[in-house]
């Protein structure tokens, strides 16, 4: 069935190497273009098996290697991958092409990366069986699955195992859709926008320390020039980060405000309207959702807070990052909001967190639900269902020492609804977007956001230190009298009495983090059998783990988000 929800990332075109270098996927209209560099006689068992199966599929990329990336083809060297989804089976085909005589492997990551994938290994000296394995936390050993065989060679084709310098397989595994929409996020937003206007830094230079925040902000004033004439609002309806130096910013935060100055008078008016951080590639509302821009006081002015990250504290880096919003002339017919819980406003500050495995839970009472909802409850005579907001999406944040995050909605003492994510890496996407249906909440519900640590340092801004913040996305907009937003945060009271209640505890094992994943079985849990090593002789040379941070957007409709990763050797 096809979902109403846009907003879980749509992916965009990009190669992430996790042995350190950033690359880009090549997309060619037609796949006998790949392995340029090649004759025709070295490409034979390659342009046969195009005749015989490629039609099979709906999708193909070309996934260059380390050793190509500076070549003038893009094609010349690395894997083409081919795929189809069938949301009646709920199955994804797969099929890989590589030059290689060993084993060759490619997964799916709910983060996408290598770290937290559900994978298959292809063994050339095993033509007629797959390894089916994951990986949690070390990159360097995949586990096998012992209980959740969900991935599987095809049985209608045979495996290219080696011959003539080629592997080439074909596999299928189940997945849980979300969404049927493969179109690109950017064309997404041109089409049902009226336009879009840009908010950037103008050649920044971000100064030689570790940690620095920026405030950018533009005013109406000055950017009426980019809206139609005669414009005095518009809707925001989805937004699309550009970033400049994507090593060194750590994250965007983004406020609709009364004018350009962050105080606690416009904080308390103001409303929180985006966060991003990297492996986000942006966002489109629902179709009936958008944030009304400069339609009152309270909304003059964008301001985005940047996070810049320096550890290395090099100087002269300039930048001219920011965000593009897409907009269109009319009010849609929800005003969306976000709900912060967990500790936005970092109440821990300076407090350090124990070494080894930690769990910090914050719970927000549902006292505080009543307080922005309840009061309408009564005017309903009772009636919770009528005043219940509903969610769309929900952003989870750690730093580097995070390893996994929950935010689950307690309803009548029970758990109503879990979002998670199992294997959080902030290296691989800092501010994961949960791919779920959208639910209700109803005046009453608590809500109890666990941040779980390996080897946590201390409570603080920087990247080096630790967050816990959850981001529901919502509507309709619920706000105090004062104007002020719907936020449950830790250690101080804003005014609202409403705060969240923290329990700290040390784990013993990585078992008590309770892990599941890679598998559409609720009985699959995380194994520690380490997959046993390729057998057949590998090659000196070779390009080594590389991950796909999003292949096509297609592959947005998987119930993870989609990484998919070759091992070549």
């Amino acid at each position: 069935m096809k979902s109403s929800i846009s907003f879980p990332r749509v992916m965009t075109l990009g190669l992430l190497s996790l042995i350190g270098r950033t690359l880009v996927v090549a997309t060619a209209a037609d796949p006998s273009d790949y392995f340029s560099s090649l004759s025709s006689d070295e490409k034979e068992d390659y342009t046969t098996w195009l005749t015989d199966h490629s039609s099979s599929y709906s999708r193909h990329e070309f996934m260059p290697s380390a050793a190509s990336s500076d070549s003038t083809s893009a094609y010349e060297d690395g894997a083409a991958i081919f795929w189809t989804i069938d949301s009646d089976t709920q199955t994804i085909q797969l099929a890989l092409a590589v030059r290689a005589t060993g084993w060759a492997g490619f997964g799916i990551s709910e983060a996408g990366g290598m770290i937290g994938s559900d994978m298959a290994l292809f063994e050339a000296s095993s033509p007629n069986e797959l390894i089916d394995a994951h990986v949690v936390d070390d990159q360097a050993m995949p586990l096998t699955d012992t209980t959740c065989q969900d991935w599987a060679l095809k049985s209608t084709s045979s495996p290219i195992a080696g011959e003539n310098g080629w592997i080439i397989v074909e596999a299928r595994s189940s997945v849980r859709l979300f969404a049927t929409d493969s179109t690109p996020l950017e064309e997404i937003l041109s089409e049902a926008s009226d336009g879009y206007f840009d908010v950037l830094q103008d050649m920044y230079e971000i100064p030689s320390n570790e940690t620095t925040y920026y405030e950018l902000c533009k005013t109406f004033s000055e950017l009426s020039g980019a809206l139609p004439e005669g414009t005095s609002n518009v809707t925001m309806i989805g937004v699309m980060p550009i970033v400049d130096q994507v090593s060194a910013v750590h994250h965007f935060v983004v406020y609709l405000l009364s004018e350009c100055n962050f105080t606690n008078a416009t904080f308390q008016t103001g409303t929180l309207m985006y966060a991003w951080a990297p492996g986000d590639q942006g966002f489109a509302l629902p179709m009936d959702v958008g944030f009304p821009l400069f339609d009152n006081e309270n909304n003059q002015a964008i301001y985005i807070d940047i996070h810049y990250n320096n550890p290395a504290q090099s100087a002269g880096m300039l930048d001219s990052s920011g965000l593009r919003f897409y907009y269109v002339n009319e009010e849609r017919t929800h005003r969306a909001g976000v709900y912060q819980t967990g500790d936005p406003f970092v109440g821990l500050l300076g407090e350090e967190i124990n070494d080894g495995l930690t769990q910090h839970t914050f719970t927000c009472p549902g006292e505080c639900s009543g307080l922005f909802l309840g009061s309408e409850m009564e005017r309903t005579g009772g009636d919770a269902s009528a005043v219940g907001v509903t969610v769309f999406t929900e952003l989870l944040h750690m730093h580097q020492t995070g390893v996994r995050m929950t935010n689950e909605v307690i309803r009548n003492g029970e758990v109503f609804h879990t979002a998670a994510v199992d294997v959080y890496d902030f290296e691989q996407q800092g501010l994961f977007t949960v791919p779920q249906e959208p639910y209700t909440f109803l005046p009453g519900d608590s809500v109890r956001t666990t941040c779980y640590y390996n080897d946590g340092t201390a409570w603080g801004l920087g990247s080096a230190e630790e967050m816990c913040i959850a981001f529901m996305f919502y509507y309709p907009v619920k706000k105090l009298p004062s104007g002020m937003d719907w936020v449950c945060n830790y250690g101080f009271d804003l005014g609202t009495g409403c705060m969240t209640e923290l329990e700290q505890v040390d784990l013993s094992d990585v078992e008590d983090l309770g892990r599941s994943f890679g598998s559409t079985s609720d009985d699959c849990t995380a194994s520690t059998t380490v997959a046993p090593p390729p057998t057949a002789e590998t090659p000196t040379s070779g390009t080594g783990w590389l991950g796909v941070t999003s292949i096509v957007p297609m592959l947005a409709v998987l119930s993870v988000m989609m990484m998919m990763m070759i091992m070549l050797l």
